[in-house]
């Protein structure tokens, strides 16, 4: 195959994956002044319009399709009133799933009340191949194994009276979950919920022995019960068992070819064809948390599949913060109103905690990953409940702080009783002692408990310096000061003097509308609070 040739279906086959609003952007930059390949590539998308499709991926977001809705184009095994055994045709979804064939809305009948159902057979050039058929029996005996309100129920695999195998599976009404956020402009905190929600799917998965292989947005479908998004996984015909020696990057097909993984979900190991385990799905699932936090991937996929699978094995993500602050103006206000959140907060929104866990998922080693699905799904939790995260720094500090933020309102008051009480214990001690050495431990004692009052409220600060609620800073500045027992501010330490430039930056800013450029501690990573008596 001439190097022409490579790239042109290197090109097609990166474009094929990506969602169709997508394409044109990326073969603009992909091809850059070569137009001729960029018009090659585009006609034949044209030509295969539903390669991207994935089993169950192009079930309809709301229902049936509205009158006059034309059917996917391209040739087609069975035709509207058709009947398959006890089903009967009602349209075609999905022309194609991978490169191997099609997926149909059908009616079963013979039941006490009828059911939709997708039934999923060959295209016509593999329908006559009897491997083809023991792959469908296969995927229902993955499924089977599988009871997952999360996963779509298989019915029935068989073979027409013609000879065309099908599988015949729980119908879902739903919307690709990038697509379903985004129309719903769903804020993050929801983002995160209904994430930890396909962690719990993928873990019942799991525990069936079943990586996935292939999780992206389009195999995540979202349903509404009751109101409420209920995420569904589908598209586990390209599955392997996950403690499968013989589990490749690539799974081999009827025809001989290869349907795999999206290589822009893939984790480094399914790139480099060294296996798929759940480990691997755990990397496509930081890929997807961190495009629903951030609008984009990780790494730029406008390149050719070897330069990515080398940008992958050996260069560091982007954080989400970072990632987002280098969008175009356009783009940063498209994907802060898609998340029901104001521009100005998107970039703090992501920093420091909520960017640690996407970033974890996404370690070059499977061992540095979260150990399993439900770890995942556990830290989303944890953030959403303000505790300490896995994904975090293990210093006492950091684990201390996340503490007090559970618990600010009942520390505060315990802090403001304690400052009202230190007068009082030490008085009580110097009032004990007599000899100069117990009046030395009573200042030791005082000092020790002025530096713990003082932490405690320094600490409050910096929480509700995150809050963004400056006069809960302001007050717990002012109890730092009575617990040190220094009125002067000039004689404070350095961390508080910073914190309360810092505060009175902010109140200037946003009273007269100054631009003021602010240094960001790391706090998080602070082994302790400095202090300086």
């Amino acid at each position: 195959m001439s190097n022409d040739h490579q790239r042109l279906n290197e090109l097609f086959n990166q474009a094929v994956n990506l969602p169709e609003s997508e394409r044109s952007g990326f073969l603009a930059k992909a091809c850059g002044a070569d137009t001729d390949l960029r018009r090659t590539v585009e006609e034949m998308l044209a030509h295969d319009p539903g390669v991207t499709q994935t089993m169950a991926a192009t079930h309809p977001d709301s229902g049936p399709p509205e009158p006059g809705t034309p059917e996917p184009a391209g040739p087609s095994v069975f035709s509207p009133g058709d009947t398959v055994d006890k089903y009967t045709i009602t349209r075609r979804v999905a022309p194609k799933f991978g490169a191997m064939g099609e997926v149909y809305e059908a009616t079963e009948t013979g039941l006490d009340e009828e059911r939709r159902v997708a039934l999923k057979v060959p295209c016509s050039s593999k329908k006559d191949d009897p491997r083809t058929l023991e792959m469908f029996t296969a995927e229902k005996q993955t499924l089977s194994r599988m009871q997952h309100p999360g996963i779509p129920k298989v019915y029935n695999v068989g073979t027409t009276e013609d000879g065309i195998p099908y599988l015949a599976m729980e119908f879902i009404d739903g919307e690709h979950l990038l697509d379903y956020c985004n129309r719903t402009c769903m804020t993050i905190p929801k983002r995160l919920e209904l994430f930890a929600m396909i962690c719990d799917i993928m873990r019942h998965a799991h525990l069936k022995l079943e990586a996935h292989s292939d999780l992206k947005p389009a195999n995540i479908l979202v349903c509404e019960e009751h109101g409420e998004p209920r995420p569904m996984v589908i598209d586990f015909g390209v599955s392997k068992p996950s403690q499968d020696p013989s589990a490749s990057g690539r799974d081999e097909m009827p025809n001989g070819g290869t349907l795999g993984f999206t290589h822009v979900y893939a984790s480094p190991e399914q790139l480099s064809g060294q296996g798929t385990e759940t480990a691997s799905d755990i990397y496509s699932l930081g890929v997807i948390l961190y495009e629903l936090l951030v609008g984009k991937r990780p790494f730029d996929e406008a390149r050719l599949q070897q330069e990515f699978k080398e940008l992958v094995a050996n260069a560091e993500p982007i954080t989400p913060s970072t990632r987002v602050t280098q969008l175009a103006p356009q783009d940063k206000s498209d994907i802060a109103r898609d998340r029901g959140t104001p521009l100005a907060s998107l970039a703090s929104t992501l920093r420091s905690e909520l960017e640690w866990i996407p970033l974890k998922a996404l370690r070059k080693k499977p061992e540095d990953r979260y150990e399993s699905a439900s770890a995942f799904g556990k830290d989303i939790r944890r953030y959403l409940n303000h505790e300490a995260l896995e994904a975090g720094p293990e210093s006492q500090l950091y684990r201390q702080r996340k503490w007090l933020r559970r618990h600010r309102f009942s520390v505060g008051a315990s802090a403001a009783v304690a400052i009202a009480l230190i007068a009082g214990i030490v008085a009580s001690i110097l009032f004990a002692v007599e000899a100069t050495n117990a009046q030395a431990d009573a200042e030791r004692q005082k000092e020790s408990a002025q530096r713990q009052s003082y932490m405690a409220n320094f600490t409050l600060a910096k929480i509700y310096e995150e809050d963004a609620d400056s006069p809960r800073v302001l007050e717990s500045l002012e109890d730092c000061q009575k617990a040190l027992q220094t009125p002067s501010s000039s004689s404070m330490p350095f961390e508080w003097q910073h914190l309360r430039a810092k505060l009175d930056d902010s109140i200037l800013t946003s009273t007269f509308g100054f631009d003021l450029n602010e240094f960001e501690s790391n706090w998080e990573t602070h082994d302790a609070i400095a202090f300086h008596p």
